[in-house]
């Protein structure tokens, strides 16, 4: 979530400055132009946010998996059988 925020913020910052940069140089450019440039950009950052929380949600899965099965495997060992160990792969270069 922190992530997909981030990103959207970051997303709504560019599309801010993007807008006033290009408002500043274009002084004579007609309003339907702008408002065309901010009905594509904000549907994209929506998207892109979506993306954003959707990637994110997969590589904390990810990384917090081998977490979950030791917590798992810890509580499952303390209710049933107390001299079990928590069973740990070791690298292979160790």
């Amino acid at each position: 979530m922190l992530y997909t925020a981030l990103v959207l913020a970051a997303g709504l910052m560019l599309t801010v400055l993007t807008y006033l940069l290009f408002f500043r140089s274009m002084r004579l450019l007609i309003e339907d132009a702008v408002a065309r440039l901010l009905a594509l950009a904000v549907p994209a950052l929506l998207v892109m946010a979506v993306v954003a929380g959707l990637i994110g949600w997969l590589v904390a899965g990810r990384i917090l998996r081998p977490i979950r099965t030791i917590a798992d495997t810890a509580n499952r060992l303390s209710t049933e059988n107390l001299s079990e160990r928590v069973p740990v792969g070791r690298p292979a270069d160790e």
